[in-house]
């Protein structure tokens, strides 16, 4: 026997024992399991579905920043237009001198009223005067305007008694030139000088009931 004849006869031997007597190569049923698993196909798993994210929404822009909206014209001003803005201007600026001439004003009748040596011009005065009317003989008034002379001289007097301040005499030159200007024909002095003009309205607001 040659040697490959005894090769032959190995390997004949050797697949004797691997399959068993009927099995048929060409049979995938006949062969064992871990042979005939490669007859069958694969079957695998299905790919999972892809998540597609939304499309971004737009953002919208409002109608003042959108660039569709018209830009601004430029118009022309006319002679007319500065004329208009000159006169608003004085206006204004007429306003604006005449606030500060009334603050001023106030500020003036306070200091004078607030102190006691105006307190004692003005009172003094309005003593004065209603007692002077009262007993002039040009005086020519109503019963009603007699008793407001009375009340206003009996005001007067309380008001010195009540601050204790000894009035003036009628004769005194602050007390004459400040009845002078209390009368129906004040002189120029009585708006010009700012001190005089101050007692003025220092009195008129002392005078009312």
């Amino acid at each position: 026997m040659t040697i490959l004849t005894l090769i032959l006869a190995a390997t004949l031997a050797a697949d004797a024992g691997a399959a068993t007597p009927w099995a048929d190569p060409f049979d995938p049923a006949s062969l064992p399991p871990e042979r005939w698993a490669a007859y069958w196909p694969v079957h695998t798993a299905p790919p999972a579905p892809l998540k597609l994210t939304p499309p971004l929404k737009a953002k919208t822009i409002p109608a003042d920043l959108s660039e569709t909206k018209s830009s601004p014209r430029f118009v022309l001003l006319t002679k007319a237009d500065f004329l208009a803005s000159a006169a608003e201007l004085d206006e204004t600026h007429a306003m604006a001198v005449a606030l500060a001439a009334d603050l001023v004003t106030a500020v003036a009748t306070d200091a004078v009223i607030t102190s006691r040596a105006g307190q004692r011009v003005v009172l003094s005065a309005l003593l004065c005067e209603a007692r002077a009317l009262l007993i002039s003989e040009d005086t020519h008034t109503t019963h009603a305007g007699r008793m407001r002379l009375i009340a206003r001289q009996d005001r007067a007097r309380l008001a010195l008694d009540v601050l204790a301040i000894q009035p003036l005499a009628c004769d005194a030159y602050p007390v004459e030139r400040l009845v002078g200007c209390l009368g129906l024909l004040p002189g120029p002095e009585c708006t010009t000088d700012a001190d005089l003009a101050a007692q003025v309205r220092a009195a008129e607001r002392l005078a009312m009931p």
